[in-house]
């Protein structure tokens, strides 16, 4: 009895196996026709998959260092306020085997026209980061803005023109809106994103004035 329900079980185990495939590449599909939409009504192009172009001058930001089998997609582009946005889709794996882990977000990359940024990366602190302050890996802290010190995690190879950048405007600005997400920016460019998410595509436009928010407390514009 045994031997006749192994094949069985196999079977089932295989049937279910592809069928969760093919709901995931439908489920693809469907976000990917949907963001494409968004696109139009946002009056951006789109792109399903990298044509090599959609990291483009962004490609030595910590983010795209991670992992492995790295792939942008869902590539959106257009401009906003004279600056120019690629929005997309951006997947790598970590780990091998049974220890892998894939990691999805989707990134909001911009090139300013008329701004510098000094080099820097602006996160949620946690506790992970309380230890990399503790054993080297400096957190720049503000001592008349405690509660953005506690809540951000801040670093960068130029501290001076960091702390000149991040005033108390600019800080008071990440405090009122508890911003739970990363930021990554070096000359004209800057890198807005949650690690580990994709914003659904009836979101975008909320993520896209988000973001220019977060823009313009920089610039002031």
């Amino acid at each position: 009895m045994f031997n006749i329900a192994v094949p069985y079980i196999i079977i089932g185990f295989f049937t279910l196996f592809a069928a969760a495939i093919g709901i995931s590449l439908w489920l693809e599909k469907k976000r990917r026709e949907e963001l494409k939409r968004q696109a139009s009504r946002l009056g951006f192009s789109f792109i399903p998959k990298d044509d090599g172009t959609a990291i483009g001058n962004f490609n030595n930001f910590p983010i795209f260092d991670k992992g492995h089998s790295r792939c942008a997609y869902n590539i959106m582009r257009g401009n906003q306020r004279d600056n120019d946005w690629t929005i997309f889709d951006y997947r790598y794996t970590v780990g091998s085997g049974k220890n892998q882990t894939t990691y999805c977000q989707t990134i909001a990359a911009i090139t300013l026209q008329n701004f510098n940024f000094p080099s820097f990366m602006l996160l949620p602190e946690n506790f992970f980061y309380k230890i990399a302050d503790f054993v080297g890996y400096k957190d720049i802290d503000f001592s008349d803005k405690p509660l953005f010190s506690k809540n951000y995690f801040l670093k960068g190879p130029d501290e001076t023109a960091i702390r000149n950048l991040f005033s108390r405007e600019i800080m008071s600005f990440f405090e009122r809106e508890n911003y739970k997400g990363h930021l990554e920016a070096n000359d004209r460019y800057i890198l807005i994103y949650t690690p580990g998410r994709r914003i659904e595509p009836q979101n975008f436009r909320q993520f896209l004035e988000n973001s220019g928010k977060i823009i313009r407390a920089f610039t002031g514009k």
